[in-house]
C-alpha cells in the first residue's frame, strides 16, 4: 500500500468535505512502475471518482493480480454514471474554458501516464449507478525488463 498511500493522503480534504470514505482491497503483491509518476494518475482516477461520487457512499479502490499474474487497479463510484457518448471522449483533452473547474484534462493525463507503463485504461459506466476505471499493468520480472522501471514493493 506505499504507492497508494500518499495519494489517499493528496485527497483526503476532498473526500472529508463529502464525507466520503476512500476503502483499498489490496491482494497485489509487487507493482513495477515509475512511483511518482504512476501515483499522478492514479490521483486523477481517485480525484475523478471522489468529484462524482453522492456523498456519504465510498470510493473504492482494489488492487489485485490477474491469473496471467498482471496487475489491476479499480477505481470505482458511486456517482451518476457516463453517458454512452461521454464514453467515448475520455482520453482526449477538451477545449478549457476561463473558470471551468473540470475539463476532463485529469484523465487525458492518467491515460498517457499509464500507457507510458505499457498499461491499458478503461472505464465501464452506468447512469445512474456509478463508474469503474480500470487500470490494467502487464506483468513485469523487474526493471531489466524495459530498462525505465523502478519497484515498488507493495501497491
Amino acid at each position: 500500500m506505499d504507492l497508494a498511500r500518499p495519494v489517499r493522503e493528496r485527497v483526503r480534504v476532498r473526500a472529508d468535505s463529502k464525507n466520503v470514505d476512500v476503502i483499498f482491497y489490496c491482494t497485489c503483491g509487487c507493482v513495477w512502475v515509475q512511483p511518482h509518476i504512476f501515483r499522478e494518475a492514479l490521483y486523477e482516477l481517485l480525484d475523478n471518482a471522489i468529484r462524482a461520487n453522492r456523498d456519504g457512499h465510498p470510493v473504492i479502490v482494489d488492487v489485485r493480480n490477474t491469473r496471467e499474474g498482471d496487475a489491476l487497479w479499480q477505481v470505482q463510484d458511486a456517482g451518476g454514471g457516463m453517458s454512452a457518448q461521454t464514453l467515448a471522449t475520455l482520453g482526449f483533452p477538451v477545449t478549457v474554458e476561463v473558470g471551468q473547474e473540470h475539463a476532463g484534462l485529469g484523465v487525458a493525463r492518467a491515460w498517457a501516464i499509464i500507457e507510458t507503463h505499457d498499461g491499458l485504461l478503461s472505464f465501464e459506466s452506468e447512469l445512474g449507478v456509478g463508474t469503474t476505471a480500470t487500470i490494467w499493468l502487464p506483468k513485469r520480472l523487474g526493471p531489466a525488463n524495459t530498462g525505465h522501471e523502478e519497484p515498488e514493493s507493495e501497491a
